[in-house]
């Protein structure tokens, strides 16, 4: 008996051992089991979308964008094909809070063999920002042309044709001259629909008067100088003496709310060169204004322009100090009393090689003017795939240093995405004598 019971408790013992080693491996295999399934339905973050190009037409044989980190650390590299937006995106940490980009088009020439390679950079742009590389000159809708004859014009300088959205500049018209008086002969002006033309010549003691037109396609026009009208206000700006100068004035309607340089009503355009003292043109009646100055002298440039009250007088200060330090696109570098807000830099290279074929590179870089120039190599890929892409041979072309306008990101908005509202202003010098 005694040995029967010790018999039942060791047969116990032995089921409750192998039920319980049972047990531990069946636990172990369901909490396995659980953990790969909390393992299967963990998500991957959703890539973030950091920058953005959209273009609407490809105008190049090949277009490709190029995107850094502010290091230098080469991101991504995509070519254009034209299926919509192009996005770049990557986990959400691993974007840097500024990008440099670089747009490089490639171009095959009529010829077979010439090629042209274009470089555009942006540096130190917000992530999430956007490029739309679109074209932006409103025309409106051409249906067909007109003709306009202005006669008895006393001491004529020049003439000009607008409409409030561009400056036509017809290569058919002619002048001939009778009695010291001038009539000014313009065919085949393009007519663009639902569209009111100004027709301006600047005639006796360099002042410019205007006529408004609204023309009938195939239809001919004659009128007298006399029947022109003055502007309200004549604005003399002196200008030194000079290589060469642009002047120009016009304005906006109220119901314009994004406005640039080339929209608006056009007042008066000056072309010259030499010490004078043309006159501005303004017309009463607009809600803004726009006035612009181009001078050039021997070594450098200076630009000035406005969007907003009516510029009434100007003075256009002296050469400021300004010395390069490095020419190298990849690291450039000066010394200026200036204390630019922005800074764009053209560098190029041209060669014919030994089978004739003409080869041009230009990069043209927009940086923040405080800091010295920096942008990186291209991907090898790149430079394999456009062995005549000149990027040793550049040379310094052209500096441009804004002294007023906009900040960085928003001077990358201004010039890719066109959105600007309100008043502007934009001061700027040029050296190009290296």
């Amino acid at each position: 008996m005694k040995f029967f019971k010790n018999f039942i408790l060791v047969f116990s013992l032995v089921l409750t051992f192998g039920c319980t080693k049972e047990d531990e491996v069946k636990t172990e295999k369901v909490i396995e089991e659980e953990q790969n399934e909390e393992v299967e339905t963990v998500e991957e973050p959703e890539p973030f979308v950091y920058f953005t190009y959209n273009a609407t037409a490809l105008n190049d044989s090949e277009r490709w964008i190029i995107v850094y980190d502010s290091d230098g650390n080469l991101l991504d590299y995509k070519q254009d094909l034209l299926e919509g937006p192009m996005t770049f995106t990557a986990h959400k940490d691993s974007i840097p809070e500024k990008i440099n980009i670089t747009k490089l088009s490639y171009n095959k020439f009529n010829d077979g063999i010439s090629e042209g390679h274009r470089l555009l950079t942006f540096t130190d742009i917000d992530d999430n920002s956007v490029w739309n590389d679109n074209n932006y000159n409103i025309t409106g809708n051409l249906i067909g042309t007109f003709n306009f004859q202005v006669r008895n014009i006393t001491e004529y300088e020049t003439f000009q044709i607008s409409t409030p959205y561009n400056i036509l500049r017809p290569d058919e018209f002619s002048s001939e001259s009778n009695d010291n008086k001038i009539t000014l002969q313009l065919t085949n002006i393009p007519l663009y629909e639902n569209m009111e033309y100004w027709i301006n010549v600047r005639g006796e003691n360099g002042r410019t008067k205007f006529l408004k037109l609204s023309p009938a396609n195939g239809e001919s026009y004659i009128h007298d100088f006399n029947d022109f009208l003055e502007f309200d206000e004549y604005v003399p700006i002196n200008l030194p003496s000079n290589q060469f100068y642009i002047l120009q004035s016009g304005g906006f309607s109220s119901n314009e709310s994004n406005t640039y340089w080339g929209d608006g009503q056009s007042f008066s355009e000056f072309f010259g060169n030499g010490e004078g003292m043309p006159e501005n043109s303004f017309l009463n009646g607009y809600d803004r204004y726009k006035f612009g100055l181009g001078i050039s002298f021997i070594d450098y440039s200076y630009g000035y322009y406005k969007i907003g009250d009516k510029v009434l007088d100007i003075t256009i200060p002296e050469k400021p100090s300004f010395t390069m330090v490095s020419q190298d696109i990849y690291n450039l570098e000066f010394v200026t009393e200036l204390n630019p807000v922005t800074k764009t830099t053209r560098h190029n290279s041209e060669k014919t090689n030994e089978e004739g074929a003409y080869l041009t590179t230009d990069w043209e870089v927009f940086s923040t003017g405080s800091k010295t120039q920096q942008i990186y190599e291209l991907p090898n890929e790149l430079i394999e795939r456009f062995p005549n892409m000149e990027l040793e041979d550049l040379n310094l072309n052209t500096v441009i240093l804004y002294t007023q306008g906009y900040e960085q990101q928003q001077f990358f908005i201004d010039k890719t995405s066109k959105i600007r509202t309100g008043n502007y202003i934009s001061e700027n010098y040029t050296f190009n004598k290296f």
